[in-house]
């Protein structure tokens, strides 16, 4: 293999191996990586151990540009903890996306004994600045029990003895769903302080907690038919009994991805389709977006068994500046009667059952009624001390209707273009074409700076673009020694040596003359 083949080998290997992951399905696993490139894997993710980790999408906002895209390799599942007068114990589960340190219940005062991973002993070590300073992304300060385990699913069991019970417990502070008993009478609904804080007193459960575990689903979708077609799913949960983790069939149409999901309680999609939460008695808005990987004219809803919602309100929000479609399929409703969010009520809506279609049928496509051009065009002009040329910086901002790409004229030299500050590349679509740039915005805001060479004609181009603007406005700067004796066309010109007589002065010349 040549030298340069193995270059575009390493390069397409590292493209693969660690390009950020989105939120699509699951994280790619060792069997899915060609047998050629395998070899390579451990070389590639060198010194990047959260690579393998799942991304953290805070309700959808993408990292600024030089963040790091948080993750988080550390799930912590169910927390059993029982405890009595002279000691306790606590089993829970775990998931990891890479190997790490888990954070087990306790403290310096109150250090869990007899500690196993997978039923196999475990050597308990104690946090400190030099050892860890956080875990995932939470931080747990020092003195605090740790035990380190290679990626994977694991359960983590251990005791406690004591004197008197504490009337607190530390614990992993992403654990989400915590079962206590004392005494043998389950604590119903113990607290627990976000910094991870688990108070042992509470509630007798045989008193206080006589209502059945149910959970109700109200699923509302909105369609927007946008490139690519995007599919928002508003899931209303209405949850009491106990805490506990639901665990639903595929709940996403075939052909859709996920891209964000926003959600007050731990939840998580599944590479299947399917949601796991963990939920708590109340009510909770879930929200998750997705998107289809490519052309779309019908939506099957999926059929998904309870607790899930038996039938669905949809909403579809049209793009007529993108194709002009008419919806059929599905039942249509009045909005304002349902608990859809507010935002989504001024659209129509439809109530579908399981294996129900609707149907978005293209009756036309492009822009059925485009916008109107507004470019507004403010030029600086700096003339050269022999009047060579023209240094020129170009102010262009408006509403672009139609155009992908904005092109400088013939006697227009580009130097830099930045389109609402960033630098743009400046390219020819042939080698006979005018410079340009390509546009990916209608709404538009370009600084550019370029320069004009006086031809024999010594003609100046009021605009020097491909387009009409709406508005153009000319600041002319002179070198010492030159002034500017008229300008033809445009509608009103200052400081020129003509407009600067009156016909009273030119009267008084004649006179004199």
């Amino acid at each position: 293999m040549s030298l340069a083949r193995s270059l575009l080998f390493i390069a397409t290997l590292t493209i693969l191996l660690i390009a950020p992951v989105t939120l699509i399905a699951a994280q790619i696993t060792s069997d899915q990586i060609p047998e050629d490139l395998a070899q390579w894997q451990n070389w590639v993710l060198f010194d990047q151990p959260d690579r393998a980790c799942t991304p953290l999408w805070n309700h959808g906002i993408k990292p600024r540009e030089g963040e790091q895209q948080q993750r988080r390799c550390l799930w912590s599942g169910q927390l059993n903890i029982d405890i009595n007068n002279n000691g306790g114990s606590f089993e829970q589960y775990w998931e990891l996306d890479r190997d790490g340190w888990i954070v087990l219940p306790g403290s310096s005062q109150f250090w869990p004994q007899q500690v196993k991973l997978d039923d196999n002993t475990a050597q308990v070590m104690r946090s400190s600045t030099q050892l860890i300073a956080s875990v995932g992304d939470v931080a747990i300060g020092k003195n605090r029990p740790l035990v380190y385990a290679k990626a994977g699913k694991h359960i983590i069991r251990g005791i406690f003895n004591w004197q008197q019970p504490p009337q607190n417990l530390p614990i992993a502070p992403h654990s989400a769903i915590v079962k206590l008993r004392r005494n043998g009478v389950s604590i119903y609904q113990p607290q627990l302080e976000r910094n991870g804080i688990l108070w042992l007193h509470g509630t007798d459960n045989s008193n206080t907690n006589n209502t059945q575990d149910q959970a109700h689903f109200q699923i509302f979708r909105l369609i927007t038919d946008s490139i690519p077609l995007q599919l928002t799913t508003n899931i209303q949960l209405e949850i009491s009994g106990k805490e506990r983790e639901l665990h639903t069939e595929p709940i996403l149409p075939d052909g859709f991805v996920p891209l964000a999901i926003s959600s007050p309680l731990p939840a998580r999609l599944e590479s299947n389709g399917s949601l796991r939460i963990q939920v708590k008695p109340g009510r909770w808005t879930i929200e998750l977006t997705t998107r289809h990987l490519g052309a779309l004219d019908s939506i099957t809803m999926p059929d998904v068994k309870p607790p899930w919602a038996q039938q669905e309100v949809w909403s579809v929000q049209t793009r007529s500046d993108l194709r002009v479609v008419t919806v059929e399929g599905g039942k249509s409703i009045d909005p304002a009667q349902t608990a859809m969010p507010a935002r989504w009520k001024q659209l129509p809506a439809y109530v579908m059952q399981p294996h129900q279609q609707l149907k978005l049928i293209t009756r036309k496509r492009g822009n059925d009624d485009p916008v109107a051009q507004q470019i507004k065009l403010q030029r600086t002009l700096w003339l050269d001390f022999g009047g060579e040329g023209y240094t020129v910086k170009d102010f262009i901002s408006g509403q672009l209707s139609s155009r992908s790409r904005l092109e400088a004229g013939s006697k227009l030299d580009l130097g830099r273009v930045s389109i609402n500050g960033k630098n743009q590349f400046i390219t020819r679509l042939t080698p006979q074409s005018p410079a340009g740039v390509e546009i990916r915005q209608s709404h538009i805001n370009i600084e550019a700076e370029s320069r004009i060479e006086v031809g024999a004609d010594q003609q100046l181009a009021a605009v020097g673009w491909a387009f009409n603007p709406s508005s153009l406005q000319t600041q002319l700067n002179l070198p010492p020694g030159w002034r500017l004796l008229e300008a033809v066309g445009p509608d009103s010109a200052s400081s020129t040596w003509l407009r600067s007589w009156s016909l009273l002065d030119i009267f008084i010349v004649l006179v004199l003359a």
